[in-house]
């Protein structure tokens, strides 16, 4: 939602929430959802990682306006404004990003320094540098050398440490390590930013470009406003010969989820034969394992150009800095540079195909739909009619017979362990979205109710059934239960007989014998 935010002296707080409050008003005038609006106080942090505290001494507070809906915020005055703030926002994170690995990568490489010098005292510094920059670049990749290795330094007594006063880039163009103005023209941002200045020399400086915060990487997120059918419509595949396709789908959650259809017989068979660890890159936003395609163990998050040049070397395993994607016609190598555009190629692009009109037919009846939506028979009355026969939404029981005063903790006594899983466990380990499974508790469940293993479609549509969700947690085909090590899948053991069951049936068990369950992971 949009914010703005304002500091001062507590003598002079009424007169700013009076001031925001007249902003309100004022936007309201301009057309502007902002009944409803939020005025709140905060303390103003003066920590390392925010602004500095005021030169008088006095203490300050930050008055807060907080609009309640952003669409019409957008539409009426501030589309300019909201991506401005989050492009500068995103690319000071991504400077920053830079600058925090660059100064951990320079502490590791002294740590590391300073082990070897006590082991072998009688070598030289260049030496040992030398064996510390080959291990950190055998585990990473350093993003600066001349920072991140070190090369600078030419003593032990002189290493960078961790109570010192971090990195800072010096000797910029000796190095090519770019100031956050350059970063961000190479960022293709530059166009949102006034020409720099020194903080001094204006009014009221904004200091978009400080640490601040920015280790955290704000972003975009985007809601979906409108969907209509698109009809049928020709799609090309851009082939490399003869088994590599990237696929141009439509827009949305298309290839989600295996959605763009099985591997080829051959691929899967020696994926399978060969235990491979086959691999996807794709421009979503999910890399959980098995997401894209559950014999895809590894899925790797790129911009939609970088896809396609994955796709058309048809391979991860290559540099696309140094080595070609292909060859074309005649036979001569043909690489990445040759078919990236240029900024103002793309800036061009996009003055030529867009402009505001688009926008206001697209927002004129968003909220109408059109003929296919507003011919669904609805039923009538305030309250939701539950379809006793629907396998994609059913009544949960889980608010029968709550009262507005939860139940006191008690003690866990004589629980077992249904799962014991490693590190980095995922919302996709927990509640899968993909594919049902033939053989899993949902797919019999939904058997039992009379569908078709071709209507199973996946767990992520058929959220508002708690009875195939509950029968889903933890059916994750990539998930390692540590309690049947080799084994990958949503499947556990009954203890003390050991009976192995999938991880539904076994808590079924537990429930029916009054045992409490725990899960522990990482």
């Amino acid at each position: 939602m949009p914010a703005y935010s304002q500091s001062s002296k507590p003598q002079f707080v009424e007169a700013t929430r009076t001031l925001m409050s007249e902003v309100v008003r004022l936007l309201v005038r301009c057309g502007v959802k902002a009944r409803g609006a939020t005025i709140r106080e905060y303390a103003v942090r003066h920590c390392a990682s925010s602004y500095p505290a005021a030169r008088d001494g006095e203490p300050r507070q930050e008055i807060r306006l907080e609009l309640p809906e952003g669409l019409s915020f957008v539409e009426r005055v501030g589309y300019r404004y909201c991506i401005d703030k989050a492009l500068r926002a995103s690319a000071a994170a991504a400077y920053w990003r830079m600058v925090d690995t660059i100064n951990r990568q320079r502490l590791w490489m002294a740590d590391r320094l300073e082990e070897l010098h006590l082991d072998k005292a009688n070598e030289s510094f260049h030496a040992m540098r030398a064996v510390a920059a080959a291990e950190l670049t055998s585990q990473e990749t350093p993003l600066f050398p001349h920072y991140s290795l070190l090369e600078g330094h030419d003593r032990f007594s002189r290493l960078p440490s961790h109570s010192g006063r971090g990195f800072r880039p010096l000797h910029r163009e000796s190095c090519e390590f770019p100031s956050p103005s350059e970063l961000f023209a190479q960022m293709g941002v530059r166009d949102w930013f006034a020409a720099p200045e020194k903080q001094d020399s204006i009014e009221d400086p904004k200091r978009y470009c400080a640490a601040k915060d920015a280790l955290t990487l704000p972003t975009f997120t985007l809601g979906v406003s409108d969907r209509r059918d698109a009809g049928l419509k020709e799609v090309f595949d851009i082939s490399v010969h003869p088994v590599h396709a990237f696929f141009a789908s439509g827009v949305g959650v298309a290839n989600c989820i295996g959605n763009s259809g099985p591997l080829k017989p051959e691929i899967s068979a020696a994926v399978k034969a060969g235990d491979l660890t086959a691999c996807a890159v794709l421009s979503g936003n999910r890399n959980f394992e098995g997401r894209v395609h559950p014999e895809v163990r590894m899925n790797f998050l790129a911009s939609p150009p970088l896809v396609v040049a994955y796709a058309l070397a048809g391979t991860l395993d290559v540099d696309l800095s140094t080595e070609p994607l292909g060859t074309d016609k005649e036979g001569k190598a043909v690489a990445l540079a040759d078919i990236w555009p240029s900024d103002a190629e793309v800036q061009e692009l996009l003055r030529s195909s867009i402009d505001s009109q688009m926008f206001r037919q697209s927002y004129a009846s968003v909220f109408q739909g059109d003929e296919n939506w507003a011919n669904i028979k609805v039923p009538a009355g305030q309250l939701y009619a539950w379809d006793a026969a629907s396998t994609y939404v059913k009544t949960p029981p889980y608010f029968d017979g709550m009262t507005m005063t939860p139940a006191p903790l008690a003690d866990v006594n004589g629980a077992r362990v249904l799962a014991l899983l490693g590190d980095s466990v995922t919302t996709d380990h927990i509640s899968p979205a993909g594919n049902i499974a033939r053989s899993s508790p949902a797919a019999k469940y939904l058997m039992a109710q009379g569908v078709q293993p071709q209507d199973f479609n996946s767990y992520g549509a058929r959220r508002g059934n708690h009875e195939v969700m509950m029968r889903g947690t933890f059916a994750n085909i990539r998930l390692r239960n540590l309690l049947l090590p080799g084994v990958e899948g949503g499947v556990t053991i009954h203890l003390p007989d050991g009976a192995q069951g999938s991880i539904y049936d076994v808590a079924m068990q537990y429930q029916s014998e009054g045992t409490p369950l725990i899960i522990l992971a990482g």
